[in-house]
């Protein structure tokens, strides 16, 4: 415990802003930001997530049946459902997966981008499995490794899967070939091994692979200076709500 707190403590005084807006930082007022959109328009996807008859059933019934958790969706779900939803892209990227609870989010915007809006897209999802729990990632989580028996994406539902392509492997080795193999990016997601090097190597491989416009979206990054020293390197404007840091790659 002293340890996390001095952690904190030392964090706090390297990135007081990002301290701060990981704990206030809104979603909507973020996506406002990026897409121009009124938060109203938010609230009323982040909603529309939540009012589907499928999705949020099939995943509580996964996680019921599989490893006898409750889930309810939260606001992460809804600010990755709205991102889709609002950005409509087509290409999407994202390393780490584990329960894949996020890449179910990532692809039921797909899912009514495509049957609403007639705009398809598609999800390409990299993971080295949690097996066993690894340090600097799923070590820090509530459970620690996959249920036995379960591959990375497990709650995914049926419907969604055809838009949905998983390699299993290290990021480092999957994610240059992987990328540029892909063609332009239009999101690309880090969720994967949480140290400064890695991060900064997903940040700096795929950085030239997204299109003008392209977000980069990164979950936890608060865990090290990574996010904030690549977004003044590339001079790019960064954006916090919560857990998730984004760069409009402009």
């Amino acid at each position: 415990m002293l340890t996390q707190a001095l952690q904190a403590i030392r964090y706090f005084a390297a990135n007081p802003r990002y301290t701060v807006l990981y704990q206030f930082g809104s979603s909507s007022a973020v996506c406002s930001q990026v897409f121009r959109q009124p938060r109203a328009r938010y609230a009323l996807l982040a909603g529309e997530l939540k009012q589907d008859p499928r999705f949020g059933h099939q995943l509580s019934h996964n996680f019921s049946a599989t490893v006898h958790e409750t889930f309810t969706l939260n606001e992460d779900h809804g600010f990755i459902y709205a991102l889709v939803r609002l950005g409509k892209p087509k290409l999407i990227v994202e390393t780490g997966v584990f329960d894949g609870v996020f890449s179910a989010c990532f692809l039921q915007g797909l899912h009514v981008n495509a049957t609403q809006d007639g705009v398809e897209g598609s999800l390409i999802s990299i993971d080295l499995p949690a097996y066993e729990p690894i340090a600097a990632s799923t070590n820090r989580m509530l459970r620690t490794n996959l249920p036995k028996g379960r591959e990375p994406g497990w709650v995914i539902p049926d419907y969604l899967r055809p838009r949905w392509q998983l390699h299993l492997g290290d990021s480092r080795e999957l994610l240059p070939r992987i990328g540029h193999q892909a063609g332009d990016i239009d999101l690309f997601f880090h969720d994967s091994l949480h140290t400064y090097a890695h991060m900064m190597f997903e940040y700096q491989t795929v950085w030239p692979l997204l299109k003008p416009g392209a977000l980069l979206l990164s979950h936890d990054f608060h865990w090290n200076r990574a996010f904030r020293d690549f977004s003044r390197e590339h001079r790019q404007r960064d954006l916090v709500a919560h857990g998730f840091g984004i760069v409009r790659k402009t």
